[in-house]
């Protein structure tokens, strides 16, 4: 990795920073502004190009980014609104899917419980959807292979809270 793309990473990472927060506080702005804003911000998010950047970080950032990216999408994920945007289209499904099948193999090489755990997340809230999640049979095996590979058993019980 050259200087440049150091560079390029640290600014990224210092992006998802402040989206992370945020996404994380956006419940705690709401007695001030008002009721549903909460919901407007992540709104607001989704018609940004911020779940397109998060999965194309998530298939080409380093680890750092990658995390963080992750996690951007899950707190999307865990807002109905966010769920039900994504969950919208078979095209817009695939498209979360496929980087996050990608991280579940780069978690066994690099052994990165937290990415595991976001990613396991991420999977867990897109079978709530009503029209996605009939089962947890969308769950790629090499997710629940990971799981094994990387023996930490407190990823077996992952909480979407967590």
């Amino acid at each position: 990795m050259t200087q440049k793309d150091r560079s390029y990473e640290q600014v990224r990472l210092g992006c998802f920073g402040i989206i992370d927060a945020l996404l994380q506080h956006h419940d705690s702005i709401e007695p001030l502004t008002g009721p549903n804003d909460g919901t407007r911000m992540i709104s607001f998010f989704l018609t940004t190009e911020l779940v397109p950047l998060c999965l194309q970080v998530m298939k080409n950032g380093i680890e750092a980014t990658k995390i963080s990216a992750t996690a951007s999408l899950l707190k999307i994920l865990l807002d109905e609104t966010g769920l039900t945007y994504i969950c919208h289209t078979r095209e817009r499904q695939e498209a979360v899917l496929e980087p996050l099948g990608t991280l579940v193999g780069d978690v066994v090489q690099k052994q990165s419980i937290r990415l595991l755990k976001l990613v396991l997340q991420c999977y867990l809230r897109l079978t709530d959807d009503r029209g996605y999640g009939k089962g947890l049979f969308y769950i790629p095996m090499c997710v629940a292979d990971s799981v094994y590979t990387v023996r930490e058993p407190s990823l077996l019980s992952v909480s979407l809270r967590s």
